[in-house]
């Protein structure tokens, strides 16, 4: 996949939200996320995608801290100058019976749902 222009980067370790979870229990899931990742794949791992999508200033910093350098809510939206680095908004590509004419919808339609106010503009 990464020959083919994919990365792979951090989702933690069990998927469970971060918010419900103590400070140790998060620093584990970042910290072991992030470094089995770097091992098994040979790279520096930075991106990180916060796991329901709820994340707080505290994880971010604690994100930081760890050596990432931006995260990905699930806000539906384009990231731009002024987002904010760890909490960044996206596109989501979700699996269905025609996965990109899906995806491709939904990058074509941003513009419409701007102007609607359903994502930020």
């Amino acid at each position: 996949m990464k020959e083919n222009g994919f990365d792979s980067e951090s989702h933690t370790v069990t998927h469970r939200s971060l918010t419900e979870l103590t400070n140790e229990q998060i620093k584990d899931e970042i910290v072991q996320s992030k470094a089995a990742l770097d091992k098994n794949l040979g790279q520096n791992t930075y991106y990180f995608a916060y796991p329901t999508g709820t994340y707080n200033l505290y994880i971010a910093q604690m994100l930081k801290d760890a050596g990432y350098r931006a995260a990905f809510t699930i806000k539906y939206g384009t990231a731009e100058t002024s987002s904010n680095i760890f909490a960044l908004e996206r596109i989501p590509i979700f699996h269905t019976a025609d996965t990109f004419s899906s995806f491709y919808r939904r990058l074509n339609y941003i513009p419409l749902f701007e102007k609607l106010g359903w994502i930020k503009s």
